[in-house]
This record gives C-alpha cells, sequence and structure tokens, in this order.
C-alpha cells in the first residue's frame, strides 16, 4: 500500500498487490523483478460541487476517481547477512505504473522506492 498528497490538487492511496523474482548472489547482491496489478484511488483536495437539476449547487463529498495501474519494478541492493552475518539487506527499486483511465488516454506515472529488508525469523 502506499499513499500521496499532491498539494492542492489530489490525495492518492494506491493497493498493489504483487508477484515477483528476488535473486542473492553469493556476495550479497540482490536483484528484484515483480509485476503487479495495482488499484489507485484519488480523492481531490478541497471542497467539490456538482450542479443540480433545478439550478442549485451540491457538494460532492470524497469526489475523485479510480483507476487500474499496471506496475513493473526493478531494484538493486544488498544482503549484509550474506558476507557479514547482520540480519539486514537494503535496496532501491525503480517503479514504472501505467495510469489507465487518464482523463482520455492513461498516464505513464514513475517512482522511486528505498527500503531496508530486516527478518522476523532467525534463518
Amino acid at each position: 500500500m502506499a499513499g500521496y498528497q499532491h498539494p492542492q490538487n489530489h490525495i492518492g492511496l494506491i493497493v498493489s498487490p504483487e508477484i515477483g523474482f528476488r535473486r542473492t548472489g553469493k556476495k550479497g547482491a540482490l536483484f528484484e523483478l515483480s509485476l503487479s496489478p495495482a488499484y489507485f484511488r484519488y480523492f481531490l483536495d478541497g471542497k467539490t460541487y456538482e450542479a443540480t437539476t433545478d439550478g442549485d449547487f451540491d457538494r460532492v463529498r470524497f469526489a475523485g476517481g479510480n483507476a487500474f495501474m499496471p506496475t513493473l519494478s526493478l531494484g538493486v541492493g544488498h544482503d549484509l547477512s550474506v558476507r557479514r552475518k547482520v540480519p539486514l539487506a537494503w535496496y532501491v527499486r525503480l517503479d514504472l505504473m501505467q495510469q489507465r483511465p487518464y482523463n482520455t488516454s492513461n498516464l505513464i506515472r514513475f517512482a522511486l522506492e528505498a527500503g531496508t529488508l530486516i527478518p522476523l525469523k532467525k534463518q
């Protein structure tokens, strides 16, 4: 799951279950590749109104939209437990997303992700 705020525009939420491949080399180098059929929901920032049939305006709560956002991710990093016996790995990952629909077409989005992997159990 991810979220962000585009100032004075919208708030975005992304739910992104993924399937992927991760390989750890003999010296601890990490490589990963994943694919995700993500769901994107955005909420417009500020108050939104809709005209009624009698000429008045009604407030629209939670105005925004939904989109399908398939994502391809490529990551690299290093697992410190391979050579140093430290139960920690770090990675950076580039995400390439395509938001469908976006107005009458689609929109390519990029994200750069950085993180750590910490095992919860001893291996």
